[in-house]
């Protein structure tokens, strides 16, 4: 039977061995406890790295469509308020024109009303070019010139889109909310304002009270009536986008904050555990330097010091 012959040296190389070894953890684990992460390296979890990586990677996302839904909630908002504004406008224009065909034809009063609704026009064409930041509401793909205008004099006077852009810029402003699921944010100007009737409804009804013509006075009315509730209808579309966006921004919030539970779970150090092995690390260490001492003496002190 051959028996290996241990010497002093070898002894004590062992032991240097597994000092070192306690030291490591050691300081694994206070590096562990002091940044609170488990993974520092690729090697020291690659599949648990990979899935944080990942996670990470999905909480970019998540945050993008956060942003875009704040962004799209913005939008929605400024264009209630402006709608809010048509609608205020074409109720005071109704109130105009009713007072208009109760009046005498040869009323003074009937001019001044004229001007009156001018000054409506005037405002509702600030409806049309509201800004948000740089952009406008109506027209979103626009910066600089106003894009609705006034042109032309007396009766043939109206409200057009401003000649000089192009129509691209009434595109509808988007954002993705969701994977693959842009949201529509804004609304053609040219089709709610122009071809919707409601300056040509105002004009009409000017030029009626201007000519003390009731005859044209009355119908005007019914127009003004619709062209309210073009503006209504848009209103409870952007209540029912705004609806969207926010019950989408809830579900996001919730995703979130599972995906940043479940990236705490792969990254995270659970700090009782970590402190319990390095307790129990520490009592290694000191068993190993004990035993080291009572084996080898002051073979050990000697070659430590």
């Amino acid at each position: 039977m051959y028996i290996m012959r241990i010497t002093n040296n070898l002894i004590t190389q062992n032991v240097i061995t597994n000092l070192q070894q306690n030291m490591q953890k050691i300081a694994d684990l206070q590096q562990e406890i002091s940044s609170g992460q488990k993974i520092k390296l690729i090697g020291d979890d690659p599949s648990s790295l990979w899935q944080a990586m990942s996670l990470k990677e999905k909480l970019l996302y998540q945050e993008q469509y956060g942003r875009n839904i704040d962004d799209g909630l913005l939008w929605l908002n400024e264009a209630d308020r402006a709608l809010d504004s048509a609608n205020q406008i074409l109720q005071k224009a109704q109130d105009l024109a009713r007072a208009g065909a109760n009046l005498d034809s040869g009323a003074v009063d009937l001019t001044a009303l004229a001007t009156e609704v001018d000054h409506l026009i005037d405002q509702m064409l600030d409806v049309a070019n509201t800004q948000v930041g740089e952009r406008y509401l109506f027209a979103a793909y626009h910066k600089g010139e106003k894009p609705f205008v006034r042109q032309g004099e007396n009766e043939a006077e109206k409200v057009v889109f401003n000649p000089a852009l192009p129509e691209v810029v009434l595109g509808l402003a988007e954002r993705e909310i969701l994977p693959q699921s842009p949201e529509k944010l804004s609304f053609n100007g040219q089709e709610l304002f122009l071809e919707g009737g409601i300056y040509s409804s105002l004009f009409t009804l000017r030029n009626a009270l201007a000519e003390k013509d009731k005859e044209k006075i009355s119908p005007c009315i019914t127009s003004l009536t619709n062209a309210q509730d073009l503006i209504l209808q848009a209103r409870t579309t952007t209540g029912a986008k705004t609806s969207r966006l926010e019950f989408t921004k809830e579900q996001l919030a919730v995703r979130e904050l599972n995906l940043k539970e479940h990236l705490s779970g792969l990254e995270g150090v659970d700090i009782a555990a970590s402190a319990t092995k390095l307790e129990t690390c520490l009592l290694t260490y000191q068993a190993t330097i004990a035993a080291g001492t009572r084996i080898l003496q002051t073979t050990l002190v000697n070659f430590l010091g």
